[in-house]
């Protein structure tokens, strides 16, 4: 009778210890869950509340951040789990100018602020080259490790400079007179920059002649390499070009208000890919994106379509209004596809319900707006950024940004006085400038954080070099240009 009892007792111990390891490992797993969920304990009201991650990071790095007037005790990059609301962050950092933030946090979200470029405090350019005092244009490429210089529009002479070099130096080419079209005596010939190759290889020029237009393949390495696509694949009626392929060997033309593929290595041009357009752009892999022009009852239609769609596919009609052209742009956030259109002083972002972009005219499409923009003047630029997160619209004065992370509108109005319109430019998706009186302006996209930087001539562009080290821009000095940067990570 004893011994069962023993038995007994160890067997209740065994079963206790194992219900208490059970407990135990139930309760950490939950404990770790909640906290992996973003829920902590709130003392003020003694409630278990989710809350939300705050990411941290800056170019460049290793900035001190304080968040509500509280130094949080550590650099970029980094992270925090905070309550729901509304947070101040800070960054600072020796040798910059100071980095503010005011961000909502929400419950189980992320909020991304690793987007921050500090200025430094000392702006002062380092002369690169001397450019001519007749420089008619200046082209950067795609992938800023390139900028090319037309010396006179009246000659196809560039110059190339290698930013992706620490001494950015110059390459001088000049077209062959056999690649292109001499104007008759007494006409006008104006050579423009038109595009860089995503290979950032050759340039396309367009070429005005009188009253006729050529378009050129200009391979600044091979000058007789060169390609007057035009006059090669009698394209003369064409009034629009763009890369098609990275290579430089594909191009999308606007050929009497048909969009043509033009393949420059077997020298063929497709069928129309779509007709009565009026103008056109591309976005992601090749969608190509139309307005058309004004039909008999006055309605002009947006869609997209590809190189081998056998239709167009439609996403709306408008009514055409004086002075007020249409823009529209196409963007992905996470697994939506969003639809921006504008016309007139008004914009409206929809979301694609079905979650993507049909590929037959039988498949329908139903929008659903996400919100209205609004803006001062007639709209004339709109842009959803590269990762769908920003839908932007201009009108030479103002930008206004609608940003779909947080769900926020924001406006801003550019800085100084200008008869002509302004825009702002991305040096990246969250970075962007402008023309401030003479001024290179930097902006946030929300129009935050605000700089200005250094003398620059509105007529050209400027860009952060691939290592983001150097700010490359022209700028006016006596009666010649100059390239001239400044070191933005010290």
């Amino acid at each position: 009778m004893a011994l069962f009892t023993q038995r007994r007792i160890a067997y209740l111990k065994r079963l206790l210890q194992l219900v208490f390891v059970l407990v135990i490992v139930i309760t950490g797993v939950t404990i770790l869950t909640a906290l992996t969920l973003g829920y902590s304990f709130n003392r003020k009201d003694g409630k278990l509340v989710q809350g939300g991650l705050l990411q941290f990071g800056s170019t460049p790095s290793g900035a001190n951040i304080i968040v509500n007037n509280t130094p949080f005790g550590a650099n970029t990059p980094n992270k925090q789990l905070s309550n729901p609301g509304e947070y101040t962050v800070s960054y600072s950092r020796e040798g910059y100018r100071d980095w503010k933030k005011t961000v909502p946090i929400k419950a189980g979200q992320i909020t991304w602020l690793t987007y921050a470029h500090l200025i430094p405090k000392d702006t002062s350019p380092q002369v690169m080259a001397q450019l001519p005092g007749t420089l008619a244009d200046g082209l950067p490429s795609g992938g800023s490790r390139r900028y090319a210089f037309l010396h006179a529009a009246s000659k196809p002479e560039v110059s190339v400079a290698a930013l992706d070099d620490e001494q950015a130096p110059l390459t001088k080419a000049t077209l062959p007179a056999d690649k292109f079209t001499a104007p008759a005596e007494g006409q006008a010939s104006t050579f423009k920059l038109q595009l860089w190759s995503g290979n950032e290889q050759y340039l396309l020029l367009r070429h005005t002649y009188g009253d006729k237009t050529e378009w050129i393949l200009f391979d600044y390495r091979q000058p007789a390499k060169s390609i007057n696509i035009s006059r090669q694949l009698g394209l003369e009626n064409a009034t629009n070009m763009v890369f098609g392929s990275s290579d430089g060997r594909q191009m999308y033309a606007l050929v009497d208000n048909t969009v043509r593929l033009v393949n420059l290595s077997d020298e063929t041009v497709s069928r129309p890919l779509v007709s009565d357009v009026e103008r056109f752009s591309l976005y992601g892999d090749n969608y190509i994106l139309y307005v058309t022009k004004p039909d008999s009852h006055n309605m002009q239609q947006i869609g997209y379509t590809r190189r081998n769609y056998e239709q167009p596919i439609p996403i709306k009609k408008l009514p055409t209004m004086a002075d007020s052209p249409v823009r529209f742009a196409i963007g992905k956030y996470y697994h939506d596809y969003y639809v921006l259109v504008a016309q007139g002083h008004s914009a409206q972002l929809s979301k694609i319900t079905e979650g993507k972009l049909p590929d037959t005219p039988k498949q329908s499409i139903t929008l659903k707006k996400i919100t209205d923009i609004n803006l001062g003047g007639t709209i004339t630029r709109v842009r959803i950024t590269s990762n769908g997160q920003l839908a932007m619209v201009q009108d030479g004065n103002s930008f206004a940004t609608y940003n779909l992370e947080l769900g926020q509108l924001s406006t801003t109005t550019l800085a100084g006085q200008s008869r002509e319109p302004r825009y702002v430019r991305h040096f990246d998706t969250h970075l962007l400038w402008a023309e401030n009186e003479g001024k290179l302006r930097t902006y946030e996209f929300d129009g935050a954080n605000q700089h200005d930087l250094v003398t620059h001539d509105a007529r050209f562009d400027a860009t952060l070099s691939p290592s983001q080290k150097y700010l490359y821009t022209v700028r006016k000095q006596g009666e010649r240009y100059q390239l001239v940067r400044v070191k933005m990570i010290l």
